[in-house]
């Protein structure tokens, strides 16, 4: 784990969480990129203590409700082919066909491409990124990439693959943890 508060570490490392470092302030940001401060770990481990990193498995904590079974497939998955990333998704919600804009008053199409609907029920499923697992090679992260050309998907459910960025999302989070069977 990582991070640039003392505080938050301390706690961490009392649950016997490791941190090894302090993560430098610029890339403790809300516009600091993960893929950077991915890399900044990957650093510490190469060149301050010597280890060779294959992988770098990142769990962000907005992601409360992932289990252990889920990022050991994930790992798993990866483990079959290392060149290849592995990212969590989950089944989309809404469709980019609906998709609206308002312009000038008037109701138009997000993508002028998909402006058709049609029936819902004859879609192919899509897939959004949930934020929970991202497995991928170090190179690819020295590079300044998250995932790499080919990645490969670890599907979750949407009762796990909620994406803490509100009080609305937490209230969910909970009502899941403490009504839905894991």
């Amino acid at each position: 784990m990582s991070s640039d508060d003392l505080e938050i570490l301390a706690y961490a490392n009392l649950r016997g969480v490791e941190c090894p470092f302090v993560r430098p302030s610029h890339l403790a940001t809300d516009s600091a990129e993960t893929s950077d401060v991915l890399k900044h770990a990957c650093d510490y481990y190469i060149e301050e203590i010597g280890y060779k990193v294959d992988a770098v498995v990142c769990l962000q904590p907005t992601s409360p409700l992932r289990t252990s079974e889920d990022i050991d497939s994930a790992i798993d998955m990866y483990v079959q082919n290392p060149k290849q990333s592995v990212v969590s998704l989950t089944e989309a919600k809404e469709y980019p066909v609906l998709m609206r804009l308002v312009r000038d008053g008037l109701v138009v199409p997000y993508d002028a491409k998909m402006a058709g609907v049609g029936r819902r029920q004859e879609y192919e499923p899509i897939y959004v990124l949930n934020g929970a697992i991202y497995v991928t090679p170090c190179n690819v992260l020295m590079s300044g990439k998250i995932l790499a050309e080919e990645t490969r998907p670890y599907i979750m459910p949407r009762e796990r693959s909620i994406d803490v960025d509100s009080y609305e999302d937490i209230r969910l989070a909970e009502y899941l943890l403490r009504n839905v069977s894991r």
